[in-house]
């Protein structure tokens, strides 16, 4: 794995992270809007809601559900977008416009448009009505600056986890900005925090940080020497 990564490798890196982690179905978007709310919660914000914004996002869900071999139809694609432009005008606020931004900063991002993806994402943070989605946010916004080469910007989205859960994933996303800018000690102790709080089942993630860790390790004489 190069350290040394052309924007394309970035862009690249940065849709199969995506693809991996996308918040994308109906069902991930409850399960995870359900876990911050509180089940109870939930069931009274989802009525509350207008019926036809939830419409409006299951129809944007269909659109891209329609995919072949993980590939959204580029007719399927402005259609989501057509629908994510309307619920972010017309319901402004909801958990609708601000989940529809998120997959708009997908769609984006995997089009390697990385500006928009950041605007999209910036609109969402500005949207969203609870705060506790902001580390979701975060942590996708924090990757598309990477991926930009703004790592001082995206250090600062990712600094300090707000959830426990997230410690992980934040320490990894600062290792991968560390290790792009050459700073192998600094990405190496990042990765060794992802490590040490991620789930002894996620065994896929952890074989993979931990190749990133042996590489930064590897190209660092003063770890080189303390092992």
């Amino acid at each position: 794995m190069a350290s040394h990564l052309t924007e394309e490798e970035q862009i690249e890196a940065l849709k199969r992270w995506w693809k991996e982690n996308g918040m994308f179905t109906v069902g991930a978007v409850v399960v995870a809007v359900a876990g911050y709310f509180g089940w109870e919660s939930w069931k009274t914000h989802e009525v509350a809601q207008k019926e036809g914004a939830s419409n409006l996002f299951q129809s944007m869900i269909e659109a891209g559900s329609e995919s072949q071999n993980g590939q959204i139809a580029d007719e399927d694609a402005d259609r989501m977008r057509s629908l994510g432009s309307q619920l972010k005008d017309e319901y402004s606020g909801s958990f609708y416009s601000t989940s529809a931004a998120l997959l708009m900063a997908k769609l984006a991002a995997e089009d390697g448009n990385l500006e928009e993806a950041k605007l999209q994402l910036e609109w969402a943070k500005t949207d969203n009505a609870n705060e506790k989605l902001n580390f979701v946010i975060d942590q996708r916004l924090a990757r598309v600056l990477y991926a930009m080469g703004e790592y001082d910007k995206a250090l600062a989205l990712v600094k300090t986890s707000p959830e426990e859960s997230a410690k992980s994933s934040y320490a990894e996303i600062r290792g991968d900005i560390f290790a792009a800018q050459n700073k192998s000690d600094e990405a190496a102790k990042a990765y060794q925090i992802a490590l040490d709080n991620l789930p002894e089942s996620d065994f896929n993630r952890r074989r993979f940080i931990d190749m990133k860790l042996s590489e930064q390790r590897s190209i660092s004489p003063e770890l080189a020497e303390a092992e």
